[in-house]
């Protein structure tokens, strides 16, 4: 507390010296600076330690909220990419899909040449040429899925 006095002791006598030898010109630009200057001193001089503590709280506030901000939006863009491997994962099974219908209707068509066309022209009614082009359809969906399935888990 000494130490504080000492030095409003000396700025008190510089103010004075300097007006004393008209270095320092009063009107009322430099009124206002001298009146809030001194504010500001003894403002955080009396009031240091509580706006410290506001600032402080405010920091602590602030770097909660940040850190609330960067979880949330690290979970959002996790969820994101797993939306997306998901995705990519059904483009490339649908992809084998198609090659594998594609190749199945190629062997069909061929052994349609051969045998089954007799079968499915020797057929009596339509209904059963359906039922039995819908078993086969199925046979080859199962067929898909399994080997779809077993490269999914392996």
């Amino acid at each position: 507390m000494n130490f504080d006095l000492v030095n409003y002791a000396r700025i008190f006598v510089f103010f004075f010296v300097c007006s004393s030898k008209q270095i320092f010109i009063y009107n009322e630009e430099t009124l206002v600076a001298l009146c809030f200057v001194a504010f500001m001193v003894f403002s955080f001089s009396y009031f240091g330690a509580s706006i410290q503590e506001f600032f402080d709280e405010r920091k602590v506030l602030i770097q909660t909220e940040l850190q609330e901000f960067t979880s949330l939006k690290e979970n959002c863009l996790s969820s994101l990419l797993n939306d997306y491997q998901k995705s990519s994962k059904t483009v490339s099974v649908l992809r084998d899909m198609n090659q594998f219908c594609t190749d199945q209707l190629a062997v069909l068509c061929n052994s349609k040449k051969k045998s089954s066309i007799r079968f499915f022209i020797t057929s009596s009614t339509k209904i059963t040429r359906i039922k039995l082009f819908s078993k086969i359809i199925r046979r080859k969906f199962t067929i898909v899925n399994f080997f779809r399935i077993q490269r999914i888990c392996s």
